[in-house]
This record gives structure tokens, sequence and C-alpha cells, in this order.
């Protein structure tokens, strides 16, 4: 008998790890994926789970993988099977980063397209959403930043030129909007004054008031709060005074190898890490409280010689989609 999945609610087979009940699905190959290697895991705003590869872009709708390949003969298809990277902001627009350049997909028509929303001539950009906030959402390109609206787009000059595939733009609605470098090395975050339009570089302290220099990981927003992680310590962002301050210290840094890009705010309390062993960490940002999990539970280990994580995302109920190097798709409910 055939388990009936839904995109949200599936029948899990529940493993005991540690005294601890956690909850596991694979998908691979051999239930069509377009390959064992996931560089990138999205939902779309309609619910569908998006997966990236160097085989093509596949869609899942919780019972099918519907695979997107290139097609010489097709000047709609797939520009190439090589897609690193997805793009599913407000409006139901979709892209994907093939190479050379970026493409629109049409949902209606299942075709893609170079029809981007700020002129053909940007071949590389990288979108980020405001949380709680479905009127715009921003991009940033190799010397401007945009915040697009369905009327018009705001340009925003930068100060320096950056490779868009190394930065992101973490913005709320209510506490402003940071520019941040996610290309692991020295702290580098900007903050974005929408009046002004000016952009300035935020200092990080740690728990003496000194400024913190060490390499930092990555920024994102949970809850109404801007955190910054590096592989010792957890810091909050101070609006008032524009300053990442020390939060609280990690357990788990001699232990722990870190994937990138390695972080996931599940909700307003709970991050997840991933590593390049195949392990979550599961961070508590109100009690600092850290759990680790180690995800395979269906290949067996001596044919495994890459565990990575290489991505992840959330569902719409308890679960996180994670995209592996060579273990394909999980499926994992907190």
């Amino acid at each position: 008998m055939k388990k009936l999945l839904t995109l949200f609610l599936i029948h899990f087979t529940f493993i005991s790890i540690a005294q601890q009940q956690y909850t596991f699905t694979n998908y691979t190959q051999e239930q069509g994926l377009p390959s064992g290697t996931i560089r990138g895991i999205y939902k779309d705003t309609t619910g569908y789970i998006w997966l990236t590869s160097e085989e093509g872009v596949a869609r899942f709708d919780g019972y099918n993988f519907k695979v997107f390949r290139h097609n010489p003969d097709d000047s709609t298809s797939l520009p190439n099977n090589i897609s690193f990277y997805g793009a599913f902001p407000r409006f139901g627009d979709i892209y994907f980063e093939t190479q050379p350049r970026h493409c629109k997909f049409n949902p209606a028509t299942q075709s893609f397209s170079f029809n981007l929303p700020f002129g053909d001539t940007l071949k590389t950009f990288r979108i980020n959403e405001v949380k709680d906030n479905k009127d715009y959402y921003w991009a940033i390109c190799k010397s401007a930043i945009f915040k697009i609206t369905k009327k018009k787009t705001e340009r925003f000059a930068l100060p320096f030129s950056v490779v868009p595939y190394d930065w992101k733009i973490i913005a709320s609605h209510n506490n402003g909007v940071l520019l941040s470098s996610i290309e692991l090395g020295k702290p580098n975050v900007h903050y974005v004054d929408e009046k002004t339009k000016v952009i300035s570089k935020i200092k990080i302290v740690n728990r003496e008031g000194l400024e913190d220099t060490s390499t930092f990981s990555d920024v994102f927003l949970a809850g109404n709060n801007f955190y910054l992680f590096n592989n010792k310590s957890v810091f909050r962002f101070n609006s008032p005074k524009r300053i990442f301050e020390w939060y609280f210290d990690l357990n788990h840094t001699k232990n722990f190898e870190y994937a990138f890009p390695p972080y996931l705010p599940f909700n307003d309390t709970l991050v997840v890490i991933s590593s390049k062993e195949g392990f979550l960490n599961i961070v508590n940002l109100k009690t600092g409280q850290e759990k680790l999990v180690y995800v395979n539970k269906k290949i067996p280990e001596l044919e495994l010689s890459d565990r990575m994580i290489l991505s992840m995302t959330s569902d719409n109920k308890s679960g996180i989609w994670i995209g592996t190097s060579q273990m394909g798709i999980i499926n994992y409910n907190l």
C-alpha cells in the first residue's frame, strides 16, 4: 500500500537516538531526484519544494518530483542543467542561477526566460525578503541593492563593489536593513538607512565590550531581533546603538564541523546549524541550550564519502527539508 504524501504532512518512520525521538524521511534518485547532490532547497509561495543541482532543477509536490533540464532544441527550457541557487520572493516570482546567468521561471507556461525585474543586463544577483511583509523584497547585485515592489524598483548604490553570492540582505520591517558578507572571514556587516540611503559598517563587541574581530559565519533575523553567529558565540543586534553585542557562548565549538551556508532560523526561538559531517546543532536562542542530531538514517555509512549538508529550508509545520551532498534530501521533523 502506497503511503499518502501531502506537502506538509508525511507519514514518517520514527527512530530512537540517544533516548530522543527523531523523525526522518530520505529521498534519493530512486524516488526521482535529478541528482544525489542537492545544492539548494527552497519553498515557493504556493508550497512547492524546489531543488537545485548539477543535473537540473526539480519541483516536489509531496507526491512526485518534476525535473526541468536543458533542451538544446527548446529556447524556453532551463538554460543550463548546472543550477546552484534559486530565489522565490514576493509576488510569486521564481528565479534560478544557472551557468552563466540567472533566468526566470513562468509557472503558467512551465518555461524559462531572461525577463528579470531590473533589466536583462543584470546577470548575477541574490534576493532576500522582509519578514512578515508581503509588499516588497530586496535584491543585491555587484554595485547596488534594490527594493522591489509591484509598482517600482528603488536603487541604493553601494559604496563598494561586491560579489553577490558572497553577500545577503537581512531585512526587518521594524528594525531596519542589514547587509552582510556570508563569506567566511572577518566581520563585514553594514546598516542600510532607507531614508538617507547611507550604508555604514556595524561594530561587533564581545562580553567585555571590546570589538570582536573573530571570524563570523552568518547573520539572520529570528523573531524581532537580528543575530550574528561565529564559531564561538552568539551576538544580538542593539538597534538604537547599531552594534552587535555578545549574547551567549556556544558549547559545540570543538567537535562540530560547520558547513556553509550553515544557519536556518526555524522559528522565533530555534536556530538550526548544519555541519560537514551530517550533524545538525539545534540552538535555543532564549535558553542557549544546544542539541546535536545526526540526519542519515537510510544510506549505509560505508557507501558515503561526503555527508555535508548543503542547504536547508523549513516547511509550514514542524519540519525542515535538508539538501545533502550524497544523501539526497531529508525531511526532519523537529
